[in-house]
């Protein structure tokens, strides 16, 4: 062999042990070590991907997690054109933080926070969006900055964790009242729950002023407050003569008693009233139909008696006149 060739060019001959004849076959000994190479990797691969999915106690366990550095939080920088450009940079550091603190955010969280980020830009830029705006989503590269955010998906998507995070990391970044609405008083608490946690889990846990289970308030990195408010929106409302009185209990069916506050205005009661109109004229309709059905009834009853009248009648007579004829 020439030994000018590279030694990746070299073959070693290797003799197979069950083949009696001595027939050599010839194998590079770049193969084997790109094997193990490989195996090596896929194990590296393995153990890094066991390490970031692995359950972690970062909210009782703080000196687990990574420390950052929080000393940029809230301060205006040189390279910050507006005063949401400060607010803008803290909220994402917070978003990352809760990244690398063991709540990876997937790709369809990433895109909620963004369209969060846009519904609440007129919030961020509030000193500078009603003569900045364009420049602002020029600036952005916002296409559009709609006030509204519809997310519709499945179950266990990640839609109560994306609003925890969001809200925490909005309240700490700049002073804000956030109200949030849940499906029942149970559901509220706990989100509230989850932003607590998720504001004690970016080290922040000094900066709540006041927590109770309906209410929080926190403090912002540029020494003023936040408040985050957590209400059930489930209400049932039942229909009653007037919107102050109480409903009564019919035997058919039970109406839920919701008294009405003191702040209900005229356009609110005359809904009401409306709606109380609508119920009575189903509920006439109702009985409109059941009164004709018995009409129709009872002169089908009376028809087929009259009929049967005649038509006795009328055989009588039959019988009169052949007895007659007979005699």
């Amino acid at each position: 062999m020439d030994p000018a060739e590279p030694e990746s060019e070299q073959v070693c001959q290797e003799v197979d042990p069950e083949e009696g004849n001595g027939n050599a076959r010839f194998v590079s000994e770049a193969v084997p070590a790109m094997f193990s190479d490989h195996i090596d990797h896929l194990r590296e691969a393995r153990r890094l991907k066991v390490s970031a999915l692995q359950l972690k106690n970062v909210v009782e366990g703080q000196s687990q997690c990574s420390q950052i550095s929080t000393g940029e939080l809230g301060a205006r920088l040189p390279s910050d054109v507006y005063e949401g450009d400060t607010i803008l940079r803290t909220l994402n550091k917070l978003l990352s933080m809760v990244d690398d603190r063991g709540y990876q955010r997937s790709s369809q969280q990433l895109r909620f926070h963004q369209a969060f980020i846009r519904a609440t830009s007129r919030v961020i830029y509030r000193a500078d969006w009603s003569k900045d705006a364009p420049k602002i989503q020029r600036a952005q590269q916002w296409a559009s900055c709609p006030s509204e955010v519809l997310i519709s998906t499945p179950r266990r998507f990640g839609k109560t964790f994306s609003i925890a995070i969001f809200c925490a990391a909005l309240a700490l970044s700049t002073p804000i009242e956030i109200v949030v609405f849940s499906p029942a008083r149970r559901a509220s608490r706990k989100i509230l729950e989850r932003m607590v946690e998720f504001i004690k889990l970016l080290d922040c846990g000094d900066k709540i002023i006041e927590y109770n289970q309906e209410c929080a308030r926190i403090k912002t990195f540029n020494g003023k407050s936040s408040l985050i408010r957590s209400f059930p929106s489930k209400v049932s409302v039942g229909l009653q003569s007037h919107p102050l009185e109480p409903t009564r209990t019919h035997s058919n069916h039970t109406h839920t008693t919701l008294h009405a506050p003191r702040i209900f205005n005229r356009r609110i009661r005359h809904v009401l009233h409306l709606h109380q109109l609508g119920h009575l004229t189903r509920s006439t309709a109702v009985g409109g139909g059941l009164l004709a059905l018995f009409i129709v009834l009872v002169w089908s009853l009376a028809s087929a008696a009259s009929m049967r009248m005649r038509l006795a009648r009328r055989s009588g007579a039959e019988t009169w006149s052949c007895s007659n004829s007979c005699l």
